[in-house]
């Protein structure tokens, strides 16, 4: 039964796929999401090792931020990114820009997924990198329901961009990663809802230990 009913899933998302709009234009990044998802730990942990081992020659940070990029870049339902991310934050944190590539990452992707011109595999491609990058910051995110800080303001950034995929670039997901998700900002406002939730149950609860019947 539930062979028969991935089977149907599987032939509606095709047929959606195949009545979308289609996008023919090359992409513009040397690592799509494509390219990415067939690489293994090993290919990801050379690529991370190989961008330090450059950038401590030439001291030029767009190594760092080039590797950066694709770390996030790669769809990461095995969980990849957080064993190779460490490579790169450290000297980039220790060069006092890794919070700057973030907002860089944001500005570019946003303004990349929203544009109906650029390609739609580099659409989802940093579709891709925002939804790691949310999750990536998911944990210090809500924490900081009474202090917020950097990843507080990256959330909060993207849930207010109120990004949408062009339909090109849905029809390139769901064909390719077989997945819907929601968009960067509907998963970013998810968590900001999250943690209100969470801080008025907090309210509650204080007040009622204040205010006792």
């Amino acid at each position: 039964m539930l062979q028969f009913i991935s089977v149907v899933i599987f032939s509606v998302v095709l047929a959606a796929c195949a009545s979308a709009p289609t996008d023919k234009k090359p992409s513009q990044l040397e690592y799509t999401y494509k390219k990415l998802k067939l690489m293994d730990l090993d290919d990801m942990s050379n690529i991370m090792v190989k961008a330090v081992q450059q950038f401590k020659q030439n001291e030029n940070p767009e190594e760092l931020k080039a590797a950066f990029l694709i770390a996030f870049s790669r769809p990461d339902e095995d969980s990849v990114l957080e064993k190779v991310i460490s490579t790169i934050r450290t000297p980039m944190e220790d060069r006092e820009i890794w919070e700057s590539s973030i907002d860089e990452l944001v500005s570019k992707a946003i303004n990349v997924i929203e544009n109906d011109d650029q390609p739609s595999v580099d659409q989802v491609t940093y579709s891709v990198a925002l939804e790691n990058l949310i999750s990536e910051l998911k944990p210090e995110f809500l924490k900081q329901s009474k202090s917020r800080g950097f990843e507080t303001r990256i959330i909060e950034r993207i849930a207010q961009a109120k990004i949408e995929l062009t339909d090109k670039a849905e029809s390139e997901r769901r064909l390719n990663l077989m997945r819907v998700t929601g968009s960067p900002s509907q998963l970013a406002q998810k968590l900001v809802e999250r943690r209100d939730e969470a801080v008025k149950k907090e309210k509650e609860q204080s007040e009622k230990v204040e205010n006792p019947e």
